[in-house]
């Protein structure tokens, strides 16, 4: 009866779907069940006296045992865990990287960091290259104007 679970596992929208989606339907949906739960249990309890807190109390149990089983599915198919997504700010996530292959979030390494900045001089000696061959081509054709300007 752990509905983030159930939600989790029974519910696709199809496979072009982010999985920041189906995260947020699984929290929304669970969270609903577990309200609509907590509902009835409190209906109940307002007949029944004697079985108010035991019902109560594992009603709250098993919330928390199912957030951990979420918790632990998160870390076991991203690889970080979920408080992280909780707190993440922009820096923080510069210093992860994401597998697509794998759905695995790992740290960056001396050598990502090294790689990326290669990149970014590569790109920007492109753009130098790409600006200076424009520069001569501006020229060249400054040049045949005023040339045929002179004949």
């Amino acid at each position: 009866m752990c509905f983030y679970y159930l939600v989790h596992i029974f519910t696709n929208k199809g496979g072009k779907e982010s999985n920041g989606a189906k995260n947020a339907r699984t929290f929304l949906f669970g969270s609903f069940a577990y309200i609509c739960l907590y509902m009835a249990v409190a209906h109940y309890s307002l007949k029944n006296k004697f079985s108010s807190g035991i019902l109560k109390s594992s009603l709250i149990m098993l919330f928390v045992v199912d957030l951990c089983t979420m918790g632990y599915i998160y870390k076991s198919y991203y690889g970080r865990l979920l408080t992280h997504e909780l707190f993440a700010t922009d820096d923080s996530e510069k210093d992860w990287k994401f597998d697509e292959k794998n759905h695995k979030y790992d740290r960056k390494s001396n050598e990502d960091y090294e790689l990326e900045n290669e990149i970014e001089v590569m790109k920007n000696n492109l753009k130098k290259n790409t600006l200076n061959e424009l520069k001569k081509e501006i020229q060249k054709s400054d040049d045949d104007e005023n040339n045929e300007g002179i004949s």
